[in-house]
């Protein structure tokens, strides 16, 4: 008898041990030694295990931290102070850290062979990229090369949405649109005047809105499309009657 303490012999009977990595996902609040306490009940039970630990902003104030948010979407981290376990195939399990005890480890492991694992981890690498898209929009300049890019980005996400009406309006509403709108606007300065280049987009950006609206009129991002599209329309209507 090696003296190990009785959750080590218990674990160790139903954890192998493996090179899992447990990462701890906390908040500004979380007491350092209640993490302390359930790292080293993890190591305890595995050795081999690599724990590393990760503060998550109460609000992000720049593109890092919106992506470390996004790599807490991807782990499946939405409800910190919590852990997630990893194996070499990626985050397969995520647990709140007062509910972290041998019993719960045990069963958490069994999620490294669930047939809708892979599945679960297109969902979470889907929201996590819309995640991304949206934090670039509010915390970066627009450049238009950014602008560009993000548009890309965002007719990617939408052809990703698939089977998904209410994310794909999401993006359309709130990303696809108004940076078409912003490309518009852009032309629009660069040439110092209305062109055929600049109608063009903007008749995009309103094909686009439209495409939100008729998706779905009476979901939420379908009825402020419609309101947005009836804006559109009178002040193009009050620009030709100043002509």
């Amino acid at each position: 008898m090696t003296g190990r303490p009785a959750a080590y012999l218990w674990l160790s009977a139903v954890l192998p041990l493996s090179a899992e990595t447990y990462t701890f996902y906390v908040g500004p609040g979380t007491p350092a030694q209640r993490v302390e306490e359930k790292t080293a009940l993890v190591q305890q039970a595995d050795p081999a295990a690599q724990c590393t630990q990760h503060l998550l902003k109460a609000k992000n104030t720049s593109l890092e931290d919106a992506e470390a948010a996004a790599q807490a979407i991807r782990h499946g981290a939405l409800q910190p102070p919590c852990v997630v376990i990893s194996d070499a195939a990626g985050a397969y399990a995520a647990l709140p850290l007062d509910k972290l005890d041998a019993q719960s480890l045990a069963k958490a492991r069994e999620a490294a062979a669930s047939p809708t694992r892979k599945q679960e981890q297109a969902e979470r690498d889907f929201n996590a990229d819309c995640y991304l898209l949206f934090a670039r929009l509010s915390l970066q300049e627009q450049t238009p090369e950014r602008v560009r890019a993000n548009v890309q980005e965002c007719r990617r996400l939408m052809d990703a949405a698939g089977q998904k009406p209410q994310a794909w309006q999401e993006l359309g509403l709130r990303a696809l649109y108004p940076l078409l709108m912003l490309e518009y606007t852009q032309g629009y300065r660069a040439n110092g005047a209305h062109t055929p280049e600049t109608e063009a987009k903007l008749l995009e950006a309103i094909a686009a809105l439209e495409a939100v609206r008729d998706l779905d009129p009476e979901s939420p991002s379908g009825k402020k499309a419609h309101e947005e599209r009836e804006r559109l329309r009178m002040a193009r209507r009050q620009a030709r009657q100043a002509e």
